[in-house]
This record gives C-alpha cells, sequence and structure tokens, in this order.
C-alpha cells in the first residue's frame, strides 16, 4: 500500500534493456475490464484553508514561509481552495468518467499537534463530505495517509529523524481507518517516501528542508518504512476482516527516465546519491516539459512494470501518479494529450503483451496546483485553475475531453472513431502517403448518370424528366444549356465502353432513366426502344468485361408523376417499387448489384425545399423532410421486394448511395464545435443512413433539432418531420440488423468534394482527410458495413486534358480509403470516380467539367479525349493500389515519390561506385609490344571516318600510365574500375594460337595496382574492338565467332579471374550491331540494316552465353565471379503521354531497343514476342521465305534464359516514340519496330548531337527494366555528359550526374530496384569513336597535345568524390543543390548587430602573461622548460611575460577600459598544485583577487583549466600518455571547481588540446584519448558535484582553423582538407559532439569511453586565426610516425 516514486534508470552499459514486442509501434486494444481510472491530488496542494475549522500547521506551512524556498513566492494557503469547492471538483471528476479518485487527508487537518490528544471534529466532517460525494457520484475513493504535510509540532521533536514519529503515525492511521475504512477500500500510506528523505531531509529542496544528504536520508527512511508496516499490519489485524479493504498492491508513480551508467563516486563528504556508484544523465535528444527533471520517456513505463514483474513476482501495481507539466497552463495543452497518449500505450503493452499486473491509472493531476517549491509555476492539471480569481475557477484542458475518451474505450480503438472525427490513438499515416494495393477482389469502377450523358432526351419514345423540365426553364441552369443531346451517349455507348476498356475498370456505375423505360412512370407504358438501349448497353458492358452497377434513379423523376406531387406524394413510392421490379425482372439476369438511388438528402433538401435542383420546389421547413421520408420508404420496400421475389433467383444485391461531406470542427477541440459536426453529419448523410442501417428511425438530433426549432416558433403540432411508424421501421431496418449490415448490403458513398480552384462551387474544398474520417464514421457507427464508395470527384473549368490537380486529387483521397482499410479496418469494397468524362452537370451545365475523358462539344462528333487522370486511373487499377516508382508502359506511375524533386538519401552499404574507360578509347599503343590490329585500328585509318582524322594509336596512353590511373581512381574515392580487354592485345590473331604475355602482363599489372588502393576491377571482354583477324573471316556475322569468343574469355578468366570477380561479356551489343552492320558509323563500318544488325546480335547472344556457362561450369566455383552483360538503352517514352498509340509505341520502341537482347538473357530465352511477329509479317510482305530475325534453337534458348548474373546498364538520354504506319520501306531495323522516334527540342543539349539531358529517363529505365525481369542486380555501368570545350570548371557535368545519381538513388531507395552500383563515363577524355577527341566525356581532362598525356582533375571529379564519400546526397554536405557555392556576403561588409546577449570579451593564457614562473610556489611546467631550453624563436621566455601575476589590477582595468564583458584566462596547473598534490594556497590566493578584481570590474571570468602548460612533475611521468595523468586532473579541476566555482559560471576544460597532444609523436592519440577522458570526468564530476549549486557552465575550446583544397578540383586535395579537418577538429569534438566516437581511429577507446565522453560539453569554444590551402601527399603508411604525420598533407599559407 506504499506509493513509491520511480524514475526508470536505463542501464545502458549493463544492457538490461532489451526489445519488446511492438516497441517502436503504437499498440490498440483495451485494458481489462476491471481497470481502475482514476485522478489524483493532495491535500496541501488543492484544499486551502491552511488554518481554518482548527487545522493545525504542517511543515509545508512552515517552509513556504521562508523567504527563496518557493521560486514565485507563493503558498498553498489558498491553493485551489477545495476544502470549500470539493463538490465542484467532484463534478470534474465525473465528467472524466473516472472510476476512483486519489486524494490525501491532511494529518494536520485531523490531528492538529499529530497526536491524538487533539482530534478536529470539522476536518473529520470534510473528508467524511468529500467521500461521501463521490461515492453518490459512482467514484471510488483511493486515500493516501501521508503526501507529506508532516503536522509542524512533530516536526519541532525531530519529524521523520525522530522515531517516536512511527508510532504516531500508527495512531493517524488508526483515527482514519475508523472513521473512514467503512466507505475507503483503498489506502496508501505513504506518498512517495523517497522524495521526503532526499529531498526533505538530504538536500533540503522541500519540507521541512533539513541538510543531511550522507545521514537524515537514511534515518528518515528508516522510520519511514517502519510508519509503514505498523500501519498495513494495524488495518491488517484490525479492520481488514470487517472493512474488507483491497488486497495489497505497489502504487507506483511514474513520470520520466535518467540514463544511469556505473561510476565510481568520491566517498568524502558522504552522500546518498554518491554511495550508489551510479551516476545519472539524461539524453539531451528527450523532449522536455515544464519541469527540469521531467523528460519524455514513454518507454521507460513499460520497462519499470516489467522489472516490478520480474523482481517482486508480478504484485499488484497501480500507477498513482503519471503526468506532465508545462509553465503556460494553455487550455490546448496537446503536448500532454501526446504524453498520455503514449505513456498509457506503453501501460497496455506491458499489460497486453508482457503480463505485467497493472490494475489501474492515475493521472497527475485533476488540476493545476501549488506545485511544492515551484509553487504555481509548474502547471499539471488536466484543468485550468485561475489563481487571480478568489473563486479559484476550474476550467477543463483539451487533456481533460481527451483522457475521458480514452477511459470511456478502457484503451485505445484503432482509426477516428469519436465524435468530430477525433482519435484516442495515434492515427498511422495520417499525414505520410501509404504505398500498398487493395485486395484481389477490390472494385474499380467509374460513374456517370443518364440525364447527365445520354442525351436523346425526346427520341424512341422517352417522356419528359423533371430535368428536361426544369433545364429548358430560363435561369435554372447557370450557362443556359440542357441535357438534350449531352455528350449523346444514347447513340455512342459503344464507344463509352471502349473509354472504360482503355481504363481497365472492372465495372461501370451508370443509371437507368425512368421516364426512358416507363414513360407515364407505370409498367402499363413500358418502351421497348428505352429497353433496347439498357440492354445492349449492358450487353456491350459484359462482353468487353465490364460488370454493371445500376442506379435505378438519379434524380430525374418522370415529369407526369412530377405532376401529381413527385416524392411529396406517398404514391410515388409504390410506382418507385414497381419501377424496380420492371428493372429487375428486365435487366436482372446480368445486372448483379442494384443501387436503388443516389444522393436522396442532396436531392430532397435542393429539389423540395430550396428549389436549387429539378424541380425546383421550395417548400422551405417541410418539403426536403417529407420527400427523404418517401425516398427511404421507396429503397427500404425496393429492397425488401428484390430480396423476397429475387434473390434467390437472381443472385444479386441492392443498396443505396449517399452523399457524405465530412463535417470537421472548426476548432477540434471545442465541444461546441464537435456537437455541431456530429450534427451535420446526421442532418445529411444520416438522414438517411441512420433509418436503413442504424435505428430504423430517423437520427435523434434531428429529431429533437425539429421539435426544438418548432418550439421556438410555438407550434404545438409539429409534422415537419414526421418520425417512422413501428411498422415502417421494421420494414426499413429489417428483423436483422446485423444481416443489413453484412454482405446482403452495399452501401456507397458519395465523397465528391470539387476543389478551392474552381470558379464556382467554392464553398467546398479539398480534404483528403475528410475521406478517412467519413469512412471511420460509417465504421463506427454502423457496425462497419460493406462500403461503395460509388462517387468521388474535383472538377475545373478549363477542362484541360492536362488536368494533374484531378490526378493529385484522386491519388490522395484514394490514399486515405487504403489507409481506412488497412490500418483502421473500414470494410471498403469499391471505389468509383465521378464520372467518366465531362458532362452536363445539373445547375452548372457544361461549365463544371469532372471528367476523365473530355468531350469536345463543339465537335458534332461529340469526340472523347482523355486527360491525364484518365491514364493515371487506368495505372492505379493496373497496380491495383500504390506501388514504389514507375509500374506501366510509357514511364507511367500511380504514385512515384519525388518525381519533381531533390532526394536526400543514402545508396547501400556496399554500393558499388566506380568510373569506366575502355580499352581502344584510353591505351594507346596500338602497335607495342605485340598487340595484334583491331577492326578500330583498321576503321580509324580510313579517311573520313573519323571527326578531324583522329585515331586511338596513343590516346591517353594508359598503357604507360595505368599507375597514374589508378592513382586518380583512388582520389576520386571509387570502390570499383571498370575497363577492358584488347582482345587483338592478349591474343593478337584473335586465337589462342598466339597468347602475347606483355599484353597478360600489361591486365596483370593494371588489376594488381587497384587490388593494392581496395579498388576492384570490373572488366568487360569485349568492347567494340575485333581482332582485325577475325574480321577478315567474316567476322561477327560469321557464327564461328561464338567458339573463337569463347576460348578468348576462357583464356581471360583463367589468366585474371583468380583476382577479377566482376565480368562483363560485351558492351553494348546494340551498337555492334546497328551502327556497326547496319549504318556503319561505327567499325567495322558495314552497311546493310535489313539482315546485318539481327545477324550480329544472334551471333553475340550465343557468344555471351557460352562465356556465361563457360565460366559457370568450370570457374565459378573456384573463382567465386560473376558475369554480367552491358546493354545500353535511351529511355524510350511516348511523344504524347495522354495518347495510348504513343505509350504503346514507347513499349515497343523499348523492346527493340533493350528487350532485343535483354529478353533472351533476362526473360523467357527468347526475343520479344512483339519483334519477332513484327519482324516476321514485315519479311512475309517481302517477299521472303524466312524471317530476318533468326531463330534460336529450343536448346540455344535454354541456354540464354538466365545466362547472367547481373545487367549492366549503359544509360545516357531518352527518345520520344510515337507510331509508324504502312509497311517500310526499303527494310530496316530502324524502321522494323513501326515507331518513329526523336528527341524533345526542349531537352538540354551537351556536345554530343545524340545526348540531350533527360534526368528522369535514369529512374524510369531502372523501373522498366524492374518492372519486366524482377530483382535482377543492376548496375549503371556508363553514365555521362558530354562537352566540346574542355572547361575544367564543368558545373554543366556536376548538374548532370547530380541529377542522374539522384533519380538511380530514388529508384534504388523510394522504388525499390536492385541498384547495385554507379559507373561515371568517363575517368577522363579520350578517343571517342567517330568523334575522335572532339567531345569530351571526362572527370579529368587529358591534354592530347603534349606526349606525356598529363591529367587534369575537373571541377566534376572533386563532385563525384563527394557523392561517393557521401555514398549518396546528405542534406547540407557540399553535393547539396540546395547549398549555395557562396556563402551570403562571402566578399561584402554586412552592416548590423549581433543578438542581444551577445557577448564581447578578450582571452589570454596564463603562460603567456602572468610571468612569475617560480613565484609563489608555483612549480615548472612544460612551457617552462621548452622555453628555457631555448625552443622559441627568439629564444625568450614566459620568466616574466606580461608580469600579469603582479599586475592583474591593470589588466582588469584595461578590459574594463575596452568595455569587455568577459575575460578567458587561464589558470595555471602548476600555480594551483603542487608535485605531492596538495594545494597551493597562494596560487589560490591570485587566483581568487583576479577573479574578485574582474567581477567588481562587471566583467564575467570565464577560466580555462589548462591551456599546454602541464606540470613538468607530470610530464615526467609520461604526461597525458600516463592514464595517472587524468586522475590529476580530476582532482585539480575539483579544487578549481571548489575554490572559484561561487563565482565562475564558464569553465574551460582545455584549450587546443588537440595541438598539445603532437609533442607526444607516435603516443599523440594516447594523449588525445586521455584528454577526452579527463575532460568528461571534470564535466561529470561538476555535474554531479556542482552544477545544482553553483549553476555554472562546463566547455571545451579548440582551435578551429578551416583548410581549404590547393585544387578545389582535385578529389585528392578536397579528401586532404577534409582529413586535416578530421584532425584538428573531429579528433575532439566528434567523441564528445557527435555520437562518442572519433572520426579517426583511438588506439584503447572503447565502449565505455564512448559513453563517459559523450556529451561532455555544454559549449564550445573555438580559436580561430587563418585559413591555409592544403595538398595532398600520396604516403601510404599506418599510423605510427604522429599524427601530424599521419595526416599526409602539406599546409600552404596563401601569399595572397
Amino acid at each position: 500500500m506504499d506509493v513509491v516514486a520511480v524514475t526508470w534508470m536505463l542501464l545502458l552499459l549493463s544492457g538490461c534493456c532489451y526489445s519488446r514486442p511492438h516497441e517502436d509501434e503504437f499498440y490498440f486494444g483495451t485494458f481489462p475490464d476491471d481497470f481502475v481510472w482514476s485522478t489524483a491530488t493532495a491535500a496541501y496542494q488543492i484544499e486551502g484553508a491552511w488554518r481554518d475549522d482548527g487545522k493545525g500547521a504542517s511543515i509545508w506551512d512552515m517552509y513556504v514561509r521562508r523567504p527563496g524556498n518557493i521560486d514565485d513566492g507563493s503558498t498553498g494557503d489558498i491553493a485551489c481552495d477545495s476544502y470549500h469547492k470539493y463538490k465542484e471538483d467532484v463534478q470534474l471528476l465525473k465528467s472524466l468518467g473516472v472510476s476512483h479518485y486519489r486524494f490525501s487527508i491532511s494529518w494536520p487537518r485531523v490531528m492538529p499537534s499529530g497526536r491524538n490528544d487533539t482530534i478536529n471534529s470539522l476536518g473529520l466532517e470534510y473528508y467524511n463530505n468529500l467521500i461521501d460525494e463521490l461515492l453518490a457520484n459512482g467514484i471510488q475513493p483511493m486515500v493516501t495517509l501521508y503526501h507529506w504535510d508532516l503536522p509542524e509540532s512533530l516536526e519541532e521533536h525531530g519529524g521523520w529523524l525522530n522515531e517516536d514519529t512511527a508510532e504516531l503515525f500508527t495512531e493517524y492511521a488508526r483515527l482514519c481507518f475508523q472513521s473512514f475504512g467503512d466507505r475507503v477500500k483503498f489506502w496508501i500510506t505513504l506518498n512517495e517516501p523517497w522524495v521526503v528523505a532526499w529531498h526533505g531531509y538530504g538536500i533540503a529542496e522541500k519540507a521541512p528542508g533539513r541538510w543531511g544528504p550522507g545521514t537524515y536520508t537514511y534515518i528518515a527512511g528508516h522510520n519511514l518504512i517502519k510508519a509503514h508496516v505498523n500501519a498495513y499490519h494495524l488495518y491488517d489485524k484490525a479492520f481488514r476482516p470487517t472493512q474488507k479493504g483491497t488486497a495489497d498492491f505497489l502504487g507506483l508513480n511514474y513520470y520520466t527516465s535518467v540514463l544511469a551508467t556505473p561510476r565510481e563516486q568520491p566517498y568524502d563528504p558522504p552522500r546518498y546519491d554518491t554511495d550508489q556508484d551510479v551516476e545519472q544523465s539524461v539524453d539531451p535528444t528527450w523532449p522536455k516539459s515544464g519541469s527540469s527533471w521531467l523528460f519524455y520517456t514513454p518507454k521507460g513505463a513499460r520497462e519499470v512494470l516489467n522489472w516490478i514483474k520480474d523482481t517482486y513476482r508480478n504484485i499488484s501495481v497501480y500507477v498513482t501518479e503519471n503526468g506532465v507539466s508545462d509553465r503556460n497552463g494553455s487550455l490546448h495543452d496537446f503536448y500532454r494529450i501526446n504524453y498520455y497518449r503514449d505513456y498509457l500505450d506503453e501501460m497496455l503493452k506491458a499489460v497486453r503483451l508482457d503480463g505485467c499486473n497493472l490494475k489501474g491509472h492515475t493521472s497527475w493531476s485533476l488540476m493545476d496546483n501549488f506545485e511544492w517549491a515551484r509553487g504555481y509555476s509548474e502547471k499539471f492539471g488536466l484543468h485550468y485553475v485561475d489563481f487571480d480569481d478568489p473563486s479559484r475557477p476550474r476550467i477543463p484542458k483539451d487533456s481533460a475531453r481527451y483522457l475521458a475518451s480514452v477511459i470511456a474505450d478502457n484503451g485505445f480503438k484503432k482509426g477516428y472513431h469519436l465524435p468530430g472525427g477525433k482519435a484516442t490513438g495515434t492515427v498511422e499515416y495520417e499525414k505520410t502517403f501509404l504505398y500498398g494495393t487493395f485486395p484481389d477482389d477490390f472494385v474499380w469502377a467509374v460513374s456517370t448518370a443518364a440525364y447527365e450523358i445520354e442525351g436523346g432526351a425526346k427520341e424512341d419514345n422517352k417522356s419528359e424528366s423533371i430535368w428536361d423540365v426544369f433545364s429548358h426553364t430560363p435561369g435554372r441552369v447557370s450557362d443556359g444549356s440542357t441535357g438534350d443531346v449531352a455528350t449523346d451517349s444514347y447513340h455512342k455507348y459503344k464507344d463509352d465502353v471502349q473509354l472504360l476498356k482503355e481504363l481497365k475498370v472492372t465495372h461501370y456505375r451508370f443509371s437507368i432513366s425512368w421516364p426512358r423505360v416507363l414513360p407515364s412512370g407505370g409498367r402499363d407504358s413500358r418502351n421497348q426502344l428505352g429497353v433496347a438501349y439498357y440492354n445492349n448497353l449492358i450487353d456491350e458492358l459484359r462482353s468487353n468485361q465490364i460488370q454493371p452497377i445500376v442506379v435505378l434513379f438519379i434524380w430525374d423523376l418522370p415529369e407526369v408523376l412530377e405532376q401529381h406531387g413527385g416524392w411529396l406524394n406517398t404514391s410515388t413510392v409504390d410506382l418507385f417499387v414497381d419501377y424496380a421490379r420492371f428493372c429487375f425482372e428486365t435487366f436482372g439476369d446480368r445486372v448483379k448489384t442494384w443501387s436503388t438511388m443516389s444522393e436522396s438528402v442532396n436531392f430532397a433538401k435542393y429539389g423540395y425545399e430550396r428549389g436549387e435542383l429539378a424541380p425546383g420546389k421550395t417548400l422551405a421547413g417541410v418539403g426536403g423532410y417529407t420527400v427523404i421520408r418517401n425516398l427511404v420508404l421507396a429503397h427500404a420496400k425496393t429492397y425488401r421486394m428484390y430480396k423476397a421475389d429475387f434473390k434467390n433467383q437472381k443472385g444479386g444485391q441492392v443498396g443505396i448511395s449517399i452523399s457524405f461531406d465530412w463535417m470537421e470542427p472548426v476548432n477540434p477541440d471545442n465541444v461546441a464545435d464537435i456537437d455541431a459536426s456530429v450534427r451535420a453529419m446526421q442532418f445529411t448523410g444520416g438522414l438517411a443512413a441512420e433509418p436503413i442501417f442504424g435505428s430504423g428511425q430517423f437520427p435523434e438530433v434531428v429529431m429533437s433539432q425539429v421539435e426544438k426549432r418548432c418550439r421556438e416558433r410555438n407550434v404545438t403540432n409539429c409534422d415537419r418531420l414526421v418520425s417512422f411508424t413501428k411498422q415502417e421501421q421494421a420494414i426499413i431496418k429489417g428483423e436483422n440488423a446485423s444481416k443489413l449490415q453484412g454482405a446482403q448490403v452495399r452501401t456507397p458513398v458519395n465523397f465528391k468534394v470539387p476543389s478551392p480552384v474552381t470558379n464556382g462551387m467554392t464553398d467546398f474544398r479539398v480534404a483528403p482527410l475528410g475521406m478517412r474520417k467519413t469512412l471511420n464514421w460509417i465504421k463506427s457507427r454502423y457496425n462497419n458495413i460493406p462500403v461503395y464508395i460509388t462517387e468521388n470527384g474535383i472538377p475545373d473549368t478549363t477542362g484541360d486534358i492536362h488536368d494533374d490537380t484531378r490526378v493529385d486529387y484522386h491519388r490522395d483521397y484514394v490514399d486515405e480509403v487504403l489507409k481506412a482499410m488497412t490500418f483502421d479496418g473500414c470494410n471498403v469494397k469499391s471505389y468509383s470516380v465521378w464520372t467518366l468524362m465531362d458532362n452536363f452537370e445539373w445547375t452548372y451545365g457544361y461549365s463544371m467539367k469532372f471528367g476523365l475523358f473530355s468531350v469536345n462539344l463543339s465537335d458534332p462528333q461529340l469526340r472523347r479525349q482523355a486527360k491525364t487522370s484518365a491514364r493515371w486511373y487506368s495505372q492505379l487499377i493496373e497496380d491495383n493500389g500504390f506501388k514504389h516508382g514507375y509500374r506501366g508502359l510509357g514511364g507511367w506511375g500511380a504514385a512515384p515519390e519525388y518525381e519533381d524533386e531533390f532526394f536526400y538519401g543514402t545508396f547501400p552499404e556496399g554500393f558499388a561506385w566506380s568510373a569506366a574507360t575502355a580499352s581502344y578509347q584510353v591505351e594507346g599503343a596500338f602497335n607495342e609490344d605485340g598487340k595484334g590490329p583491331s577492326i578500330w585500328d583498321t576503321f580509324t585509318s580510313i579517311p573520313g571516318n573519323i571527326d578531324n582524322g583522329d585515331t586511338g594509336r596513343v590516346s591517353c596512353d594508359s598503357y604507360h600510365n595505368y599507375k597514374e590511373d589508378v592513382r586518380m581512381l583512388s582520389h576520386l574515392g571509387v570502390t570499383h574500375y571498370r575497363f577492358s580487354i584488347a582482345w587483338s592485345r592478349v591474343l593478337p590473331h584473335g586465337t589462342p594460337d598466339i597468347v602475347n604475355q606483355k599484353g597478360i602482363d600489361y591486365y596483370n599489372n593494371l588489376i594488381d595496382e587497384l587490388l593494392a588502393v581496395d579498388i576492384t576491377p570490373m572488366i568487360s571482354l569485349y568492347h567494340w574492338d575485333l581482332p582485325q583477324a577475325l574480321q577478315d573471316r567474316g567476322g561477327w556475322l560469321n557464327e564461328s565467332i561464338t567458339e573463337h569468343f569463347k576460348l578468348y574469355a576462357e583464356l581471360c578468366f583463367r589468366m585474371f579471374g583468380d583476382r577479377v570477380k566482376y565480368w562483363f561479356t560485351f558492351n553494348e551489343p546494340w551498337v555492334v550491331s546497328y551502327m556497326g552492320h547496319g549504318t556503319g558509323e561505327m567499325a567495322p563500318g558495314l552497311k546493310e540494316p535489313a539482315t546485318y544488325p539481327y545477324i550480329v546480335a544472334h551471333n553475340i547472344i550465343k557468344s555471351h552465353a557460352k562465356a556465361y556457362h563457360l565460366y559457370n561450369d568450370d570457374f565459378r566455383k573456384t573463382q567465386k565471379g560473376h558475369v554480367g552483360i552491358v546493354l545500353n538503352i535511351n529511355f524510350v517514352g511516348p511523344r504524347d503521354p495522354l495518347s495510348l498509340g504513343d505509350i504503346q509505341a514507347s513499349e515497343r520502341g523499348m523492346l527493340f531497343a533493350l528487350g532485343w537482347f535483354s529478353d533472351p538473357i533476362f526473360g523467357d530465352g527468347d526475343y520479344p514476342e512483339y519483334m519477332k511477329n513484327i519482324i516476321r509479317d514485315l519479311s512475309r510482305a517481302e517477299n521472303r521465305t524466312t524471317s530476318r530475325l533468326p531463330v534460336f534453337t529450343p536448346e540455344e534458348i535454354a541456354k540464354n534464359k538466365g545466362s547472367a548474373d547481373f545487367y549492366g546498364m549503359n544509360m545516357y538520354t531518352a527518345d520520344e516514340a510515337w507510331s509508324a504506319t504502312g509497311v517500310p520501306s526499303p527494310p530496316s531495323y530502324s524502321t522494323d519496330s513501326l515507331v518513329h522516334t526523336a528527341k524533345n527540342p526542349a531537352w538540354l543539349g551537351s556536345g554530343s548531337s545524340w545526348l540531350k539531358v533527360t534526368p528522369f529517363a535514369m529512374r524510369k529505365t531502372l523501373n522498366w527494366f524492374r518492372n519486366r525481369y524482377g530483382d535482377v542486380p543492376i548496375y549503371v555501368t556508363e553514365n555521362g555528359v558530354s562537352d566540346r570545350n574542355g572547361s575544367l570548371d564543368d558545373t554543366y557535368r556536376i548538374s548532370y550526374y547530380r541529377a542522374y545519381i539522384n533519380e538511380a538513388l530514388k529508384a534504388s531507395q523510394l522504388d525499390g530496384v536492385n541498384v547495385k552500383g554507379y559507373t561515371a563515363w568517363s575517368l577522363m577524355d579520350n578517343f571517342e569513336w567517330a568523334r575522335g577527341y572532339s567531345e569530351k566525356f571526362g572527370l579529368y581532362s587529358v591534354n592530347f597535345s603534349d606526349p606525356a598525356r598529363p591529367r587534369t582533375p575537373k571541377a566534376s571529379a572533386a563532385f563525384y568524390h563527394d557523392v561517393i564519400k557521401d555514398n549518396g546526397f546528405v542534406k547540407g554536405s557540399r553535393t547539396d543543390p540546395n547549398v549555395p557555392s557562396f556563402l551570403p556576403f562571402e566578399n561584402e561588409t554586412l552592416y548590423g548587430s549581433f543578438p542581444a546577449g551577445f557577448s564581447w570579451g578578450a582571452a589570454s593564457s596564463a603562460f603567456g602573461v602572468e610571468g612569475a614562473w617560480d613565484e609563489g610556489g608555483r612549480t615548472e611546467s612544460v612551457i617552462d622548460e621548452y622555453s628555457h631550453a631555448g625552443h622559441t624563436p627568439d629564444n625568450s621566455t614566459g620568466d616574466v611575460a606580461a608580469d600579469s601575476y603582479h599586475r592583474y589590477i591593470e589588466d582588469v582595468g584595461a578590459l574594463k577600459a575596452v568595455k569587455a564583458q568577459h575575460y578567458v584566462f587561464g589558470v595555471s596547473w602548476s600555480r594551483i598544485m603542487t608535485p605531492s598534490r596538495a594545494i597551493n594556497q597562494n596560487g589560490v590566493g591570485y587566483y581568487n583577487d583576479l577573479i574578485d578584481s574582474l567581477i567588481d570590474a562587471g566583467v564575467r571570468p570565464v577560466a580555462t583549466l589548462h591551456y599546454w602548460d602541464l606540470p613538468l612533475w607530470l610530464a615526467d611521468n609520461g604526461g597525458w600518455t600516463n592514464d595517472t595523468t587524468v586522475d590529476v586532473y580530476v582532482e585539480y579541476a575539483a579544487t578549481c571547481f571548489q575554490q572559484f566555482g561561487d563565482r565562475v559560471k564558464t569553465w574551460i576544460t582545455f584549450n587546443k588540446p588537440y595541438q598539445a597532444a603532437f609533442k607526444y609523436g607516435a603516443d599523440g592519440y594516447r594523449a588525445v584519448l586521455n584528454m577526452l577522458r579527463a575532460n568528461a570526468a571534470a564535466y561529470r564530476l561538476y555535474q554531479g558535484s556542482y552544477r545544482t549549486l553553483q549553476k555554472g557552465k562546463v566547455g571545451i575550446s579548440v582551435s578551429a582553423t578551416w583548410t581549404e583544397p590547393a585544387d578545389p578540383h582535385d578529389p585528392a586535395d578536397v579528401e586532404a582538407s577534409d582529413r586535416n579537418m578530421d584532425f584538428d577538429l573531429g579528433l575532439m569534438m566528434d567523441p564528445i559532439f557527435s555520437t562518442g566516437n572519433s572520426s579517426i581511429s583511438l588506439p584503447g577507446m572503447d565502449e565505455h569511453d564512448r559513453r563517459q565522453i559523450e556529451g561532455t560539453a555544454d559549449f564550445l569554444g573555438v580559436d580561430v586565426y587563418v585559413t591555409p590551402r592544403v595538398q595532398n601527399v600520396d604516403v601510404h603508411t599506418p599510423h605510427g610516425g604522429g599524427i601530424q604525420e599521419d595526416k599526409h598533407l602539406m599546409l600552404l599559407l596563401n601569399p595572397e
């Protein structure tokens, strides 16, 4: 029965906390049925009446009167005045819905002296009244005997330090048990005895304010435990048998957590907190509260309950206090709501998932009150109290209403189940887009209405409807139009069905025109032509696999019936039922889903009450209710009729479409607004839904509101809204409500919410969340009936086919449906777009356009044209929801993320970053060391083949410069290098009869050089340079080439495969096939486009397969490598993305370009089916007996299929496609696809005519490949852009790389494409095939005029290096496009002032100014020794320096003269501490005098504990490399804190510690680590022992020397600059201010160090002087030469 205050300690080093189920997820569920819900207060904090009615003084009455004890000087004399206002408090409790109320009895109110010789009857009467009032309101009292307010008279005799108090407490308890125990069943003896013992008797922060942290705390705790034990046994023996109080339990007050780390604490002076040898801290990321000790740590609640379960045999636990404070008292306390929500959910997890025996929860507190030492400044209450008002009024906060909802639900329900669309738990994905798919049987549909589309107003015996009459009445329709023709669907229904087919919908919702099938409204007027129209439409739909959903009535009542009162006449109900029967009989054999009517409430309201819709009646206050009543009855009778007469025979189902507009409360936390929201929902959709799916009657709120209005007008017999009779209710609701709400009734929801940007309908706004809330409303109100969303859409006034706004609208609304189904459990079965095409939109005529297709009303043919939304919707349906990326033909996607935005993120760990070259393009040495000629050697020798007559004979001369190439690659930071082997260099004749060992040696050397710097080689076996000897035998046109290639591959695998793990068989066979053998633009320069490309490709594919299987069979097991192929592709997109023809053409273009090779290898082993069919057909048309496309044998298909471990994608640009017509002549591969392609002239160009900048193509191509072939690993093996000027400042290339790599990142991280690596083309400018050296792609420039071929980095090289270093794009990094290249005002003067509170000062160091090196007991420092040894440039010393030891008064005067606000000075360790580690009082005296003088002058002292001047006696013992120095430093720091901390509030532990480590050479890293340890120890010492009283801050100061790369384009210099910063700053700053780890490895640093060091500075001091330039030095040595040597760089001062 004791209440224990627990702050959960996360014992990080012992690993106490492990993963639990649902650890990072919100858990929905309920607490046990008997769970106790309570809120709490305490007597002194709320009662007031401190000396009324005989109450004695308590220790708090005395404590608050001592100045300085209470923050705001307040007292609890009146507090909340609950002594007089307890009845009002009980009503607050009742509104919360709590089952219990925890309050405390004031010991001095019932026993003024604390002894039983003084019993105050008036005090007893108050508590009796309170208890009785609680019980009368159904609330159980939970009484705390002692909540800290000991009678002052007992404190005068020692209080809890006197063991007699425990006995007196027993007598006080006896009085309470006797007086109240007949009604009180929950007793708590003591509240938080730990607080009493430690805060009250240990550190004097609470009453009675005694100081005894090492003694009194334990004595008081001892006596408190005895008091509890005495009271417990008293109750157990004397009262429990008769009063039958609760079984034993633990009361747990839980608010927050701390981080606990084991650490040996000082013993002297002894203290309870240091006795633990535990250091407590908080995570700085934890959200704060209004209390300095309280942080938001909900997970601790679950952990502490599990700890109690495991430690105390799962004893019953009641959380007796839990809450959070603020300091503003806001009524809109969302942070408190979040706190309760998350803490309660963790407790729910503990109960339901972990088996913890939690019995109840008590919120602290009922209302704002007197919060002990904080007075009224901290507010925990669920109710606000105005303490400035003598009447102390209470006002509920939002948290009170929230908690009442949680209590009502006894936990957390999913979704928005509360009135006004509120939720108690977290709502998953409330503001985040959800990717996922709908159930397989989900219905995708589109909707229309008869009058809006059919036209044929007077054709084929159709009679007039009310809309025919209404629309012909002037002024009724905004644009004066009618539906006489509309979209002429009466004649064009087949066209409409083709539109539906394009959309891929499964269902089509349309309505039947009553006057078309029954012109007079009755069955006797059957119109066979009208019936035939609907029969034809239904049959056409079904023949196209589209199911009809038929609405019997969408507003077009036969005019002849309106002339007899229409829906005001009850006879129309029976006529409607008869009309429905006719439709069921006529169409029911094919129609299985019926809706009786649509938007009945709107029709009634606007047609019969406001007169804004047909029939235009204005029967205010009566017409709408009468009509809706008749419509509900018509629906119900129709449903009954179908169920009785057709259900078994036809097997269909009948529902009704009800329009719901979500009504959001203006203020969702205002009760009146929430009630208004509920009322509005019931007056709209509820008017029809409540009778049918709810009670069978109109909503109660509607009936009472109408009755209220009648009373206001003194109408006695109000018949405006006639309720349904019991007989009618039986028809409407039915005999079995659960059946009606099951599968037999489908309830569509119309959610047609127009956009704010439309001209008209401006009273509606786009609000996707309303969709989800509406579905939750239906779920909660109507037992989760099946819901068909039958209308949802948005209009515009332009009819623009590029309707991106409509796409956005539907995407967001459909996603809300998906969320409602996925997370909230809403039973949604369908989604239907309003509408198929722009049509007659009732009173808006044709001015408002909702359609997925536009209709050209000026065209007599009324042609339909797809809008963007149509194509989008078809993609959504194809995906059955939202899949990442682009899943459709033509690069369409339902919801691609970040389509037009930059995406920040990183590639997966192990991502391959590469640069590429090709042998002929870079090697040169065309005829050296036994190399044979290649086809490119031959091709370049023919005049006119190459621009400017260039050749690759020397090129970049990489044959001789490969080491330089590798150095460049290493500087770039690439992990891989893709290069090719020159076939004719290793096999001069192309066959193994002659193997060129020097060629083998070259590649061995290159491979070994790469591996030496941790770069993985990726080798292409064939990059276009076929040996000329093989070309002379027919080359790739000769099938024998496949065997030659296999033998060449075998040689390479054998020679290099022990080290090469990535092989590409071919690079871009498309280029070889078509451009080498079709157009002749590339070697070998053959021009036969009709057949040669196909023969070459065929042989290349077979060669590839042979090489793959060779590796697989003979090498993979031992070499463990991978083999793939590189295929180039320009993404082919539709010229017009809305044209189906262009979309299909784009797919054909992709198949002919990429699928030609990728289908055989990654697909089914054969060419694309379309490609085979079209070339076969074209070949026949050319009178050929066989297809120009060769045929694979079944065996070859089997070999082809799956013959690659990965796909290498060369991708640069895109094309746009559209369909070609007719038979192309002459025949050519380029025209066989029947596709035209071209570049969009709007695309940005490059140095190559074929290359336009199209970053989107990267992502779309990656998606296309994944969509077609599955999760194949993809390496982007070439990507880059050319120029023709070779500029080193190639910002356009940077832009290109940034955009394309970012699209690859999106494909990888957002779309789930298995992108494994990226390769930049090219490492350096080289021989670019037919363009020679005129086009330049390189990251490095090559001077081709210089025989040495020197390489120079371009700006893009540094950029690419940074991308690789970040493994992607990190916000704020150098590659971030939103980070400007220059700082604002970089070269300008900024005029302005510093922020308020900015401090101006001056600084010095002890050794730099004090002098007196051997005076006043000071011992020698390392600086003294250094200067005395003559190491200073001018042989000077600091023996005298500025003589500040004697002249500090003058120094202070100088500071005052310049108006310095602070002075940073150094404390000389050698002056404070002697070699025996004693304190030198002379040194202490000097600094005391200095500090006092500074303060007197108004200058704030900032003391630096260590600035290089280590005592020599410590240096002689290893200095900072000796761990003992850390301990001595902590002693020294403690001395300074003790001696000066009452005046010094800003401490710097170290100044420039990194520089101090230089002198230790190879041991410098050890010195750095020990300085970090010393800083951490000093910081934590101050934090634990001094901060509370001294209220200062402790930081560290470093030298912040910013460096710039000597060449900002050179990745090596950029890396060197970064490296220098990592050493100079990162070594010290990273462990403290970042993760606890250093950017540079520190030998000896362990996890304990990391935990101790992390976060051990309140501020950072920086010393800033110069900005040198940094040049990399290529030295590869391990740690060992010293910190400076390990940097591998040179510092260069800029002479400017």
